[in-house]
């Protein structure tokens, strides 16, 4: 592997490496402080949401109570206290002309056929048996309700839209001149009904609505022992003006067990105690301040948040979301939490409130008294994040939840890490392709001289020695190629200088074999050149011997020119010497 390429892998991980762990490192503390601040601001929110939801809860009900107070201390309700004390107890002598049985029995018929089905209508079961509440109803009573109930031509839930009726008594000219009033007031006050009660007897000697509890006695009758009667009673022996009280919600069964609470107030002529003034509390507007008319997802609510009330009993005192917005899924999703009977009312109200135990974490603290947000489990079983807190108005405990789905408070978490990590992928491939982009560059910067230095070196291994680097980077690198080249000159200028030496050499000792070559051949004339090497010297010796051998073969020619001289002179002695001895032998011999 290329020293380029080992480069670019270490610089790529020590680059990716590094990336990728700060790329993560920042990605979990960017989640973590975003969560943080997310699950903060759904905290806050929450909270925010549950204090404003219970201030307005606390303003919807001071200014219906101070409305009622402010109506109590008005005159013309004074007066028409008075005008319907004064003459209740003489209608029925003043409508004699129509027994007491007759008119009962026109009462009676008027429970079996409207307020029967009514109630059927609205509860699972039949309405209760009333007949001995019409029974025992005194004569004042029958004679008024069968007035301006039984023979009232208005259809059932209209009743009040009679003025006057037919007859002519006391008590119908005193109900002339104030019912408008009172209903108007009814109406712009936003009360569901308004109730006048004389402390002597017990009596409803009024009310706007016209139902049941009209002319009844709150001691005995269809009213006893209602919420009406508590708050009646709390308030006869009234010992200021000022004072109030408001009861919780139950099933009120003149208003056909539908839930109803009531607030009552003292009325004071001069000094003096002349009745209570009631009001029935319009349940629905409750309800609407706390949803603020049905728009959950506007107030911060979302998909799945709610807010309710709850009461010491942990039923609702508010409809929950899920009723209002889908009756069917919410008693499908409830299932056996809620029993038969339960969802049958539910059904029937299109309520929730008294029916439905929205029993969890979230409601028992804040029914002790502690305000937190947390996650719980709520009635339905689902997982919530809420904030919680205890409401107290007017002596009544309640408790507020207003909650979130976890799955949705949850669900902009998950947007964000989502988010969060495709950003910082982009992120993290921006910086590397840039980070990649500059290290190839910087690589090929700094590998360039390198592939020089190999390239000059690969050329010189092939011979190419006028090959140079000739670098001129100021740096490392460019000190080596210059060290390199310089070191190639000299190397180069002494392999030169040796190689011609050798040729010389190759040349001297060549022209020294053909002499020695010649001198083998007896040629003692040839002569080597001298040349100034080391050769140069055993050419001159080999010169010298061979002049030597020239000298001495010459003494020895010398010699044996001598030598052959003096054998021919010996010779021709001897011939001399030998033709001498032949001479005289043969003369011996002869």
């Amino acid at each position: 592997m290329k020293i380029g390429q080992k480069l670019l892998l270490g610089a790529a991980a020590l680059t990716l490496v590094p990336l990728v762990l700060t790329a993560g490192l920042l990605w979990q503390g960017a989640n973590e402080m975003a969560t943080q601040d997310i699950v903060e601001h759904t905290h806050t929110q929450l909270t925010a949401l549950r204090d404003i939801k219970a201030q307005q809860i606390r303003d919807e009900l001071d200014t219906r109570l101070s409305a009622l107070k402010v109506l109590a201390r008005t005159p013309s309700t004074i007066d028409a206290m008075k005008g319907f004390k004064g003459s209740f107890y003489n209608a029925a002598k003043e409508l004699s002309g129509t027994s007491t049985d007759v008119q009962r029995q026109a009462l009676a018929r008027y429970v079996e056929s409207q307020f029967n089905p009514e109630f059927a209508h609205r509860n699972p079961g039949k309405a209760p048996d009333l007949s001995e509440i019409v029974k025992s109803l005194d004569p004042n009573a029958v004679a008024l309700q069968h007035q301006f109930i039984a023979e009232n031509p208005n259809v059932l839930g209209e009743k009040q839209k009679l003025v006057a009726a037919p007859s002519a008594f006391a008590y119908n000219r005193v109900h002339a001149a104030a019912h408008p009033g009172l209903q108007q007031a009814q109406k712009l006050l936003g009360f569901y009904d308004i109730f006048l009660i004389d402390t002597e007897t017990d009596q409803v000697v009024y009310t706007v609505f016209k139902e049941l509890d009209f002319g009844s006695r709150l001691d005995v009758g269809i009213a006893a022992k209602s919420r009406l009667a508590q708050a009646y009673a709390q308030m006869k022996n009234a010992r200021s003006r000022d004072d109030l009280y408001l009861s919780d919600f139950e099933p009120y069964l003149p208003s056909y067990n539908d839930q109803a609470a009531f607030a009552a107030v003292p009325l004071f002529d001069g000094d003096r105690q002349v009745g209570v003034l009631a009001m029935q509390y319009p349940i629905d507007k409750i309800t609407a301040t706390l949803n603020s008319g049905r728009t959950w997802g506007q107030i911060g609510l979302g998909r799945t948040g709610d807010a309710y009330l709850v009461g010491p009993d942990k039923l609702m005192r508010t409809d929950a979301r899920d009723v209002l917005v889908s009756r069917e899924d919410f008693l499908s999703a409830m299932g056996t939490r809620l029993s038969a009977e339960a969802q049958s009312m539910i059904n029937h109200k299109k309520s929730s409130v008294g029916i439905v135990n929205a029993a969890s974490h979230a409601v028992d603290e804040a029914l002790s008294g502690r305000n937190d947000v947390s996650r719980f489990v709520d009635y339905r079983g689902v997982p919530m994040l809420g904030a919680y807190g205890p409401l107290n108005l007017n002596g009544l405990r309640w408790g507020i939840v207003v909650n979130l789905a976890q799955e949705e408070s949850d669900a902009h978490l998950v947007t964000l890490k989502h988010t969060t990590f495709k950003r910082t992928v982009v992120v993290a491939a921006v910086v590397l392709v840039i980070a990649g982009a500059l290290m190839f560059y910087f690589i090929r910067r700094f590998t360039s001289p390198i592939r020089q230095l190999h390239d000059v070196v690969k050329s010189v291994s092939q011979g190419r020695t006028n090959a140079r680097s000739r670098l001129v980077d100021q740096d490392e690198v460019g000190e080596l190629g210059r060290a390199f080249d310089a070191l190639l000159d000299e190397r180069i200028a002494q392999f030169q200088k040796a190689h011609a030496e050798n040729e010389q050499l190759n040349n001297s000792v060549i022209t020294l074999l053909q002499t020695v070559f010649a001198l083998s051949n007896k040629d003692l004339t040839a002569r080597a050149d001298v040349t100034e090497d080391v050769i140069g010297t055993l050419s001159s010796s080999i010169n010298q011997l061979s002049d030597e051998t020239g000298r001495t073969l010459w003494q020895v020619r010398e010699i044996a020119d001598a030598v052959r001289l003096a054998s021919e002179a010996v010779n021709t002695q001897a011939a001399q010497v030998d033709s001498t001895a032949q001479g005289e032998r043969q003369a011996l011999e002869h």
